[in-house]
């Protein structure tokens, strides 16, 4: 499997981003994501992995609470600047599942 990027998209001045994944350029995924938003979308944080629908999914559960509507959220400073440290944490845990031969991953 060939590696894809967790990304945060944002909004910065509403406080809203998005968490997703993409295989692709992270530009046209931007792209994509502007369609239809009036207001300045930019990618805030990319953290590159194996395992990138699983952090995605794990990012996606952390920060339930703050859903607003889809892979959108609003966040925290906090929660945009430990976006990596965040993501390395899951990747870490579903490495280490993978390696033990869990067999539900």
């Amino acid at each position: 499997m060939g590696d894809g990027k967790v990304y945060l998209i944002g909004v910065p001045e509403d406080d809203k981003y998005k968490i997703g994944y993409t295989k692709r350029e992270i530009s046209k995924r931007v792209n994509e994501v502007k369609t239809g938003n009036p207001k300045k979308v930019e990618v805030i944080k990319l953290f590159e992995t194996e395992h990138y629908a699983k952090v995605e999914t794990w990012m996606h559960n952390k920060h339930a609470s703050k859903r607003k509507e889809g892979e959108w959220f609003e966040l925290t400073m906090e929660d945009v600047n430990n976006f990596y440290d965040d993501c390395q944490k899951g990747h870490n845990i579903f490495q280490m599942l993978i390696k033990s031969g869990n067999p539900f991953i």
